[in-house]
């Protein structure tokens, strides 16, 4: 193919997208001077765009090459092309998460999970037995997976028993994150899987028949993909932590639901920095325990669960 011009790539990436969207038959709602592409939240200003899932933005090349799956010379040609194939919507296909090996024994998960960060061993119980939750084989760590519609990991975060190590496995799709599905219309959305079962622990009376979800950050994407693919789901509780960066997101997340048609958005805030500290102090715990007094396990409340 002949290298591009400047001029070329100049002129794609002065295009103005709202109208390059409508004309593959992409709908947008218009903000003042602004449009929403709500199958993706992301905003556009004539050639600029931003995505508040995902914190970045940039100009019409970059744009087609992330939505659109174009290479840099295809999305200038894209951009530069009188005719290209309509935008068609529909369901997103992903690679499968290839998970850490699962260990034999979920011993110093349930010990961690437990001693050091108070949640109730009927809640880690429940979530080992239903495949979400388990302990890693190399290095022991908190497994937390998310599943898609079909029941294959879509996501995968780890987090260490034994230091402060957490990491979104690679592949990952932010959408699929850690989350339970009950049946009413009720969905709780936290920051952290960890805080998802503190919150659970301390709300136990009917849990199962509500739904909830951990962002795994402070995105607002798993959250919205359960929204869309349970429409009965209709009251959304904000949870997310008692920080700076919380609250910036709670506020943005709120507003983002707004746009959406959601009007029953609640607001829950940990008195505490999150829901795990909150729960740590009703346990009698000081807040913060370093993870590393792992150590200090207690082999009698493994012994009482049955956790095949």
């Amino acid at each position: 193919m002949p290298s591009l011009t400047q001029q070329q790539i100049d002129s794609a990436n002065q295009t103005d997208l709202a109208e390059f969207l409508s004309s593959r038959g992409v709908q947008l709602k218009r903000q003042s001077n602004q449009y929403l592409w709500e199958d993706k939240n992301v905003w556009i200003h004539g050639s600029e765009w931003y995505s508040h899932y995902e914190q970045t933005g940039g100009h019409a090349v970059r744009f087609v090459m992330k939505y659109f799956d174009k290479s840099f010379p295809e999305a200038v040609n894209e951009l530069n092309n009188e005719t290209s194939p309509p935008y068609v919507p529909g369901r997103k296909s992903h690679p499968y998460v290839q998970l850490p090996e699962k260990s034999d024994s979920t011993y110093r998960m349930f010990m961690y999970l437990r001693n050091n960060r108070c949640i109730d061993p009927e809640i880690i119980n429940e979530f080992v037995k239903m495949g979400t939750l388990y302990e890693d084989l190399e290095y022991h760590n908190c497994v937390f997976v998310g599943r898609d519609e079909d029941g294959k990991p879509g996501h995968c975060h780890k987090r260490s028993t034994l230091s402060h190590f957490r990491q979104t496995v690679s592949g990952s799709s932010s959408e699929y994150a850690f989350h339970y599905n009950g049946w009413d219309n009720t969905i709780y959305a936290f920051e952290a899987p960890i805080d998802m079962l503190a919150y659970i622990s301390m709300h136990k009376d009917d849990w199962k028949k509500h739904s909830y979800v951990a962002l795994c950050s402070v995105s607002d994407k798993a959250l919205m993909h359960q929204l869309a693919v349970h429409p009965n789901l209709n009251k959304i509780v904000l949870c997310l932590d008692n920080d700076e960066a919380g609250q910036l997101a709670t506020v943005r997340i709120k507003d983002a639901l707004y746009l959406k048609g959601y009007k029953d958005v609640q607001i829950e805030i940990p008195l505490n920095k999150d829901w795990d500290e909150d729960l740590q102090v009703l346990s009698g715990v000081e807040p913060g325990i370093k993870p590393q007094e792992a150590k200090k396990w207690t082999e009698p409340e493994y012994s009482s669960l049955s956790l095949s």
